[in-house]
Protein backbone atom coordinates (compact mmCIF):
# COMPACT_ATOMS: atom_id res chain seq x y z
CA UNK A 1 0.00 0.00 0.00
CA UNK A 2 1.74 2.73 -0.92
CA UNK A 3 1.07 6.46 0.79
CA UNK A 4 0.30 10.04 -0.63
CA UNK A 5 0.69 13.60 0.69
CA UNK A 6 -3.05 15.23 1.49
CA UNK A 7 -2.48 18.07 -1.36
CA UNK A 8 -1.55 14.46 -4.04
CA UNK A 9 -4.84 12.98 -2.54
CA UNK A 10 -7.00 15.29 -3.70
CA UNK A 11 -5.54 15.38 -7.01
CA UNK A 12 -5.87 11.46 -7.20
CA UNK A 13 -9.24 11.76 -6.21
CA UNK A 14 -10.18 14.45 -8.42
CA UNK A 15 -8.64 12.63 -11.26
CA UNK A 16 -10.27 9.51 -10.60
CA UNK A 17 -13.77 11.59 -10.23
CA UNK A 18 -14.23 12.68 -13.89
CA UNK A 19 -13.15 9.32 -15.07
CA UNK A 20 -14.83 7.19 -12.89
CA UNK A 21 -18.21 9.15 -13.74
CA UNK A 22 -17.94 7.30 -17.13
CA UNK A 23 -16.50 3.84 -15.64
CA UNK A 24 -18.90 3.35 -13.18
CA UNK A 25 -21.26 2.85 -16.42
CA UNK A 26 -18.51 1.25 -18.53
CA UNK A 27 -17.24 -1.49 -16.23
CA UNK A 28 -19.82 -3.67 -16.30
CA UNK A 29 -20.57 -3.04 -20.04
CA UNK A 30 -17.42 -4.86 -20.59
CA UNK A 31 -17.93 -8.56 -20.61
CA UNK A 32 -14.63 -9.83 -19.61
CA UNK A 33 -14.12 -6.01 -17.05
CA UNK A 34 -13.13 -7.69 -14.51
CA UNK A 35 -10.81 -9.68 -15.83
CA UNK A 36 -9.44 -6.20 -17.14
CA UNK A 37 -9.48 -4.73 -13.85
CA UNK A 38 -7.49 -7.69 -12.15
CA UNK A 39 -5.09 -7.81 -14.65
CA UNK A 40 -4.72 -4.54 -14.22
CA UNK A 41 -3.13 -4.56 -10.93
CA UNK A 42 -0.70 -7.39 -11.61
CA UNK A 43 0.54 -5.41 -14.23
CA UNK A 44 3.34 -2.75 -14.35
CA UNK A 45 2.39 1.08 -15.26
CA UNK A 46 4.66 0.15 -17.69
CA UNK A 47 2.89 -2.72 -19.97
CA UNK A 48 -0.51 -0.99 -19.01
CA UNK A 49 0.92 2.62 -20.65
CA UNK A 50 2.32 0.26 -23.96
CA UNK A 51 -1.67 -1.28 -24.54
CA UNK A 52 -3.75 2.31 -23.96
CA UNK A 53 -5.23 2.77 -27.56
CA UNK A 54 -6.73 6.40 -27.39
CA UNK A 55 -7.32 9.33 -29.61
CA UNK A 56 -4.65 11.83 -28.89
CA UNK A 57 -2.92 14.36 -30.83
CA UNK A 58 0.75 15.61 -30.18
CA UNK A 59 0.84 13.12 -27.51
CA UNK A 60 -1.97 13.96 -25.28
CA UNK A 61 -5.42 13.06 -25.06
CA UNK A 62 -8.30 15.61 -23.87
CA UNK A 63 -11.27 15.00 -21.99
CA UNK A 64 -13.90 17.47 -20.96
CA UNK A 65 -16.32 16.97 -18.29
CA UNK A 66 -19.58 18.92 -17.81
CA UNK A 67 -22.14 19.29 -15.57
CA UNK A 68 -25.68 20.16 -16.04
CA UNK A 69 -28.80 21.15 -13.90
CA UNK A 70 -30.70 18.34 -16.28
CA UNK A 71 -35.22 17.77 -16.20
CA UNK A 72 -36.70 19.56 -13.44
CA UNK A 73 -33.91 22.56 -13.27
CA UNK A 74 -34.91 26.29 -14.91
CA UNK A 75 -32.02 26.01 -17.27
CA UNK A 76 -31.55 22.36 -17.49
CA UNK A 77 -28.69 22.58 -20.50
CA UNK A 78 -26.76 25.34 -18.59
CA UNK A 79 -23.06 23.42 -17.33
CA UNK A 80 -22.32 24.56 -13.95
CA UNK A 81 -19.30 21.86 -13.74
CA UNK A 82 -16.67 22.36 -16.80
CA UNK A 83 -13.50 20.23 -16.13
CA UNK A 84 -10.55 20.14 -18.99
CA UNK A 85 -8.59 16.57 -18.52
CA UNK A 86 -5.94 16.32 -20.21
CA UNK A 87 -2.99 12.70 -20.33
CA UNK A 88 0.28 13.28 -21.86
CA UNK A 89 1.06 9.48 -23.17
CA UNK A 90 4.77 10.62 -22.92
CA UNK A 91 5.26 11.19 -19.81
CA UNK A 92 2.24 9.40 -17.73
CA UNK A 93 1.05 12.90 -16.77
CA UNK A 94 -2.67 13.92 -16.11
CA UNK A 95 -3.49 17.54 -15.73
CA UNK A 96 -6.80 18.94 -14.74
CA UNK A 97 -8.26 22.18 -15.22
CA UNK A 98 -11.25 24.03 -14.10
CA UNK A 99 -12.68 26.72 -16.30
CA UNK A 100 -15.24 28.84 -14.09
CA UNK A 101 -18.57 28.29 -15.68
CA UNK A 102 -18.55 32.06 -15.78
CA UNK A 103 -16.17 33.16 -18.11
CA UNK A 104 -17.08 35.38 -20.97
CA UNK A 105 -16.81 33.87 -24.81
CA UNK A 106 -16.34 37.08 -26.96
CA UNK A 107 -16.62 35.41 -30.19
CA UNK A 108 -19.87 33.89 -28.97
CA UNK A 109 -20.95 36.68 -26.98
CA UNK A 110 -22.17 34.02 -24.04
CA UNK A 111 -20.56 32.65 -20.91
CA UNK A 112 -19.08 29.21 -21.52
CA UNK A 113 -21.69 27.51 -19.60
CA UNK A 114 -24.00 28.17 -22.40
CA UNK A 115 -22.19 26.15 -25.04
CA UNK A 116 -23.56 23.00 -24.98
CA UNK A 117 -27.02 24.79 -24.45
CA UNK A 118 -26.55 26.70 -28.13
CA UNK A 119 -25.15 23.08 -29.53
CA UNK A 120 -28.46 21.67 -28.57
CA UNK A 121 -30.48 24.12 -30.33
CA UNK A 122 -28.42 24.01 -33.55
CA UNK A 123 -28.26 20.64 -33.31
CA UNK A 124 -29.69 18.22 -31.34
CA UNK A 125 -28.56 15.35 -33.26
CA UNK A 126 -24.72 16.15 -33.63
CA UNK A 127 -24.85 18.35 -30.44
CA UNK A 128 -22.02 16.56 -28.45
CA UNK A 129 -19.86 16.94 -31.92
CA UNK A 130 -20.82 20.71 -31.71
CA UNK A 131 -20.16 20.74 -28.07
CA UNK A 132 -16.58 19.57 -28.97
CA UNK A 133 -16.15 22.01 -31.41
CA UNK A 134 -17.13 25.17 -29.70
CA UNK A 135 -14.80 24.46 -26.55
CA UNK A 136 -11.93 23.13 -28.75
CA UNK A 137 -12.20 26.68 -30.79
CA UNK A 138 -12.38 28.57 -27.40
CA UNK A 139 -9.65 26.79 -25.30
CA UNK A 140 -7.46 26.54 -28.27
CA UNK A 141 -6.62 22.63 -28.17
CA UNK A 142 -8.62 19.48 -29.53
CA UNK A 143 -11.16 17.53 -27.19
CA UNK A 144 -10.86 14.29 -27.97
CA UNK A 145 -13.54 12.71 -25.67
CA UNK A 146 -16.86 14.46 -23.87
CA UNK A 147 -18.98 13.21 -20.85
CA UNK A 148 -21.92 14.98 -20.00
CA UNK A 149 -23.81 14.27 -16.63
CA UNK A 150 -27.06 15.74 -14.89
CA UNK A 151 -27.18 16.37 -11.22
CA UNK A 152 -30.10 14.25 -10.44
CA UNK A 153 -27.83 11.51 -11.55
CA UNK A 154 -25.39 12.32 -8.81
CA UNK A 155 -28.59 12.92 -6.65
CA UNK A 156 -29.25 8.76 -6.84
CA UNK A 157 -26.08 7.88 -6.90
CA UNK A 158 -25.19 9.21 -3.75
CA UNK A 159 -28.48 7.96 -1.98
CA UNK A 160 -27.28 4.46 -3.14
CA UNK A 161 -24.04 4.30 -1.58
CA UNK A 162 -25.55 5.73 1.37
CA UNK A 163 -24.28 9.92 1.47
CA UNK A 164 -21.16 11.21 1.67
CA UNK A 165 -18.98 13.07 3.98
CA UNK A 166 -18.09 16.33 3.06
CA UNK A 167 -15.75 18.62 5.97
CA UNK A 168 -17.36 22.29 5.61
CA UNK A 169 -14.47 24.74 4.82
CA UNK A 170 -16.55 28.44 5.73
CA UNK A 171 -20.31 27.89 7.38
CA UNK A 172 -22.80 30.36 5.11
CA UNK A 173 -26.34 30.77 4.38
CA UNK A 174 -28.12 31.10 1.00
CA UNK A 175 -31.20 33.13 0.99
CA UNK A 176 -32.55 32.69 -2.20
CA UNK A 177 -31.65 29.08 -3.05
CA UNK A 178 -34.40 28.24 -5.73
CA UNK A 179 -37.30 25.77 -5.42
CA UNK A 180 -37.53 23.56 -8.66
CA UNK A 181 -41.30 24.32 -10.22
CA UNK A 182 -41.69 27.66 -8.33
CA UNK A 183 -39.92 29.92 -10.28
CA UNK A 184 -42.92 31.95 -11.09
CA UNK A 185 -44.23 31.27 -7.83
CA UNK A 186 -46.01 34.68 -5.60
CA UNK A 187 -44.73 36.69 -3.57
CA UNK A 188 -40.97 36.07 -4.47
CA UNK A 189 -39.80 34.65 -1.18
CA UNK A 190 -41.61 31.77 -2.18
CA UNK A 191 -39.69 30.82 -4.92
CA UNK A 192 -36.64 30.43 -2.56
CA UNK A 193 -35.54 28.80 0.60
CA UNK A 194 -32.77 29.25 2.81
CA UNK A 195 -29.54 27.18 3.59
CA UNK A 196 -27.24 26.77 6.32
CA UNK A 197 -24.07 24.85 6.51
CA UNK A 198 -22.21 24.88 9.51
CA UNK A 199 -18.50 24.73 9.46
CA UNK A 200 -16.96 21.08 10.07
CA UNK A 201 -17.76 17.76 8.82
CA UNK A 202 -21.30 16.89 8.08
CA UNK A 203 -22.95 13.84 6.65
CA UNK A 204 -24.59 15.12 3.46
CA UNK A 205 -27.58 12.77 1.21
CA UNK A 206 -28.03 13.28 -2.37
CA UNK A 207 -30.23 16.27 -1.89
CA UNK A 208 -28.40 17.68 0.70
CA UNK A 209 -24.92 17.60 -1.20
CA UNK A 210 -26.85 18.96 -3.96
CA UNK A 211 -27.87 22.30 -2.59
CA UNK A 212 -24.03 22.35 -1.08
CA UNK A 213 -22.36 21.78 -4.69
CA UNK A 214 -25.01 24.44 -6.73
CA UNK A 215 -25.97 27.34 -4.07
CA UNK A 216 -24.98 30.29 -5.84
CA UNK A 217 -26.51 33.77 -3.64
CA UNK A 218 -23.93 32.58 -0.03
CA UNK A 219 -23.15 35.48 1.72
CA UNK A 220 -20.11 36.53 1.37
CA UNK A 221 -17.22 34.24 -0.68
CA UNK A 222 -19.05 31.28 -0.64
CA UNK A 223 -21.10 33.03 -3.14
CA UNK A 224 -18.42 33.26 -5.53
CA UNK A 225 -18.03 31.58 -8.63
CA UNK A 226 -14.73 29.94 -7.41
CA UNK A 227 -16.02 28.69 -4.16
CA UNK A 228 -19.26 27.00 -5.81
CA UNK A 229 -16.78 24.85 -7.93
CA UNK A 230 -14.94 24.23 -4.45
CA UNK A 231 -17.79 22.72 -3.05
CA UNK A 232 -18.57 21.08 -6.71
CA UNK A 233 -15.04 19.16 -6.78
CA UNK A 234 -15.71 18.56 -2.76
CA UNK A 235 -18.56 16.19 -3.60
CA UNK A 236 -17.64 14.29 -6.58
CA UNK A 237 -14.61 13.76 -4.37
CA UNK A 238 -16.33 12.46 -1.50
CA UNK A 239 -18.48 10.29 -3.52
CA UNK A 240 -15.70 8.63 -5.06
CA UNK A 241 -14.32 8.38 -2.11
CA UNK A 242 -17.06 6.31 -0.94
CA UNK A 243 -16.79 4.26 -3.79
CA UNK A 244 -13.19 3.33 -3.61
CA UNK A 245 -13.15 3.12 0.37
CA UNK A 246 -16.16 0.55 0.37
CA UNK A 247 -15.02 -2.75 -0.58
CA UNK A 248 -19.06 -4.18 -1.14
CA UNK A 249 -19.86 -1.16 -3.19
CA UNK A 250 -17.10 -2.71 -6.20
CA UNK A 251 -19.50 -5.97 -6.23
CA UNK A 252 -20.60 -6.95 -9.45
CA UNK A 253 -24.42 -6.46 -8.25
CA UNK A 254 -24.04 -2.55 -6.54
CA UNK A 255 -21.92 -2.06 -9.80
CA UNK A 256 -25.28 -3.38 -11.55
CA UNK A 257 -27.20 -0.70 -9.71
CA UNK A 258 -24.67 2.20 -9.89
CA UNK A 259 -24.86 1.49 -14.30
CA UNK A 260 -28.50 1.96 -14.24
CA UNK A 261 -28.87 4.91 -11.77
CA UNK A 262 -26.43 6.35 -14.33
CA UNK A 263 -27.89 5.13 -17.75
CA UNK A 264 -30.64 8.02 -18.15
CA UNK A 265 -28.16 10.78 -16.47
CA UNK A 266 -24.79 10.56 -18.73
CA UNK A 267 -24.31 11.18 -21.90
CA UNK A 268 -20.40 10.60 -23.90
CA UNK A 269 -19.00 10.07 -26.92
CA UNK A 270 -16.64 7.30 -25.36
CA UNK A 271 -17.40 3.81 -27.09
CA UNK A 272 -17.06 0.69 -25.03
CA UNK A 273 -13.37 0.18 -27.26
CA UNK A 274 -12.37 2.83 -25.08
CA UNK A 275 -12.92 1.35 -22.22
CA UNK A 276 -10.44 -0.93 -21.38
CA UNK A 277 -7.34 1.79 -22.52
CA UNK A 278 -10.04 4.20 -19.30
CA UNK A 279 -9.57 1.35 -16.74
CA UNK A 280 -5.83 0.90 -17.59
CA UNK A 281 -5.44 4.66 -17.30
CA UNK A 282 -7.26 4.70 -13.77
CA UNK A 283 -4.35 2.20 -12.59
CA UNK A 284 -1.12 4.28 -13.98
CA UNK A 285 -2.63 7.29 -12.24
CA UNK A 286 -2.78 4.97 -8.77
CA UNK A 287 0.37 3.71 -9.32
CA UNK A 288 1.42 7.35 -10.28
CA UNK A 289 0.18 9.79 -8.34
CA UNK A 290 3.34 12.52 -8.52
CA UNK A 291 2.27 12.67 -11.95
CA UNK A 292 -1.18 13.95 -11.04
CA UNK A 293 -1.53 17.52 -11.07
CA UNK A 294 -4.96 20.42 -11.15
CA UNK A 295 -4.40 24.14 -12.28
CA UNK A 296 -7.03 27.12 -12.19
CA UNK A 297 -7.41 30.02 -14.68
CA UNK A 298 -7.74 32.12 -11.41
CA UNK A 299 -4.97 34.48 -12.01
CA UNK A 300 -5.47 34.72 -15.57
CA UNK A 301 -8.84 36.39 -15.06
CA UNK A 302 -10.46 39.64 -13.98
CA UNK A 303 -14.03 40.58 -12.76
CA UNK A 304 -15.20 43.61 -15.74
CA UNK A 305 -16.27 46.82 -14.15
CA UNK A 306 -18.95 47.28 -16.74
CA UNK A 307 -20.70 45.27 -17.45
CA UNK A 308 -23.09 46.44 -20.46
CA UNK A 309 -20.86 44.28 -23.34
CA UNK A 310 -21.80 41.36 -21.22
CA UNK A 311 -25.31 41.87 -21.12
CA UNK A 312 -25.33 43.08 -17.92
CA UNK A 313 -24.47 39.69 -16.67
CA UNK A 314 -21.92 39.43 -13.93
CA UNK A 315 -18.77 37.24 -15.88
CA UNK A 316 -15.23 36.71 -16.24
CA UNK A 317 -12.70 37.77 -18.68
CA UNK A 318 -9.30 37.47 -19.41
CA UNK A 319 -6.88 39.67 -17.71
CA UNK A 320 -5.37 40.31 -21.18
CA UNK A 321 -6.43 38.03 -24.48
CA UNK A 322 -7.46 34.89 -25.18
CA UNK A 323 -3.69 33.92 -26.32
CA UNK A 324 -2.45 33.86 -22.85
CA UNK A 325 -5.04 31.39 -21.62
CA UNK A 326 -4.18 29.44 -24.42
CA UNK A 327 -0.71 29.71 -24.07
CA UNK A 328 -1.09 28.65 -20.05
CA UNK A 329 -3.16 25.65 -21.13
CA UNK A 330 -0.70 24.35 -23.57
CA UNK A 331 2.25 24.85 -21.61
CA UNK A 332 0.20 23.11 -18.28
CA UNK A 333 -0.67 20.13 -20.43
CA UNK A 334 2.52 18.98 -21.97
CA UNK A 335 4.46 19.08 -18.68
Amino acid sequence: MFIISSSRRKSLLLIFSFLSIVLLISFLCLKQSCYLFSHSHSSSSTSIHSSISLAQDDGLTNFLFLGIGGQGHQAPDLTDTIILASFNHQTNHFNLISIPRDLWVSSYHAKINTFYHYALEQSPQQSLKVTQEMFSQTLGLPIHYLAIIDFQGFVRLIDLVGGIDINVQNAFDDYKYPIPGKETAEPESARYEHLHFDKGWQHMDGQLALKFARSRHALGPEGSDFARSRRQQQVIQAFLKKIISSPNLLEPSNFLKLKSELQHSLITNLTPQTYPALLKLLWILKQNPQNLQTHSLVSLLKEPIDLKPYANQWVLIPKTNWQTIHDYIKQTIHQ
